[in-house]
């Protein structure tokens, strides 16, 4: 890759482990966050390609403020779990625009340094890139990751299920236990296998920042629609349960059964 100057605005985990995994690639990487002397505008100015990892909420904000400041010949790459918002002010910008999602928290060795994302998947979107697109694509390359391509306006359907909707159904189902009083130990003890790992999720999403796991809900253009469709349906399946409405509920079955390669 040509060496371009790479700047990240936004130096909380997934920031940092950029910053380090560039280090470790042969970049001198700069930055900026809230306790920085380095300003935004500062990592705009001394930088070719610059990268947008700061929480969603913050990005809305920030690529509206920072878009009529960046440049015909800069790259900009936001890293945020939700996208149409933020592609569309920084599209209104001068500069290249792509973005990268990585499907994971960001991956450190027992030494604490960044490490590949082999076996992880991103997704990429190539929203309007020309100059930088080689440099893209071999810095994608070298994470060692699966990557997607997402067309533009694409990512936050997809994402709206793997994301938003799993995160909703087991945020939900997390209070549902809490509530029914019954003690997590006893839980636990008549859990089947399947729901061992139902419990391990949880506890994995509730070791999260509380925001990011609200922005991701808040900021996506498709939540709404998706959380309406998911309530009508679990409205429609208690109904048919309550009368007894066996044909239905084995329709729906096999009809998934196929769906996801079953029977």
């Amino acid at each position: 890759m040509n060496r371009e100057r790479v700047g990240i605005i936004g130096l909380g985990k997934l920031g940092m482990w950029l910053f380090d995994f560039l280090k470790k690639s042969g970049y001198t990487p700069i930055g900026s966050d809230m306790k920085t002397a380095m300003t935004n505008e500062q990592v705009i100015a001394r930088s070719d390609v610059i990268f947008l990892a700061t929480p969603i909420s913050t990005a809305v904000t920030l690529s509206r403020k920072l878009a009529p400041r960046l440049k015909k010949d800069q790259l900009v790459v936001y890293m945020t779990s939700v996208r149409d918002r933020i592609a569309k002010e920084l599209l209104g910008s001068k500069a290249e625009v792509a973005g990268m999602h990585v499907m994971c928290r960001p991956l450190r060795n027992s030494e604490g340094e960044a490490v590949s994302l082999a076996g992880e998947n991103v997704v990429a979107s190539f929203d309007r890139i020309e100059c930088h697109r080689e440099w893209f694509e071999a810095l994608l390359a070298s994470t060692e990751a699966s990557i997607a391509i997402a067309k533009l306006y694409q990512h936050d359907g997809a994402a709206g299920i793997t994301q938003l909707i799993e995160q909703q159904q087991h945020l939900i189902l997390a209070t549902l236990i809490r509530q029914t009083g019954i003690p997590l130990s006893t839980i636990k003890s008549y859990a089947t296998p399947l729901f061992r790992k139902t419990l391990e999720v949880i506890e994995r999403l509730l070791q999260n920042d509380p925001d990011l796991c609200f922005d991701i809900q808040h900021y996506n253009g498709c939540g709404r629609g998706l959380r309406e469709m998911l309530i009508t349906k679990a409205v429609r399946f208690n109904e048919g349960i309550i009368a007894g409405d066996r044909e239905s509920f084995r329709r729906e079955f096999v009809a998934n059964q196929k769906y996801f390669g079953g029977k």
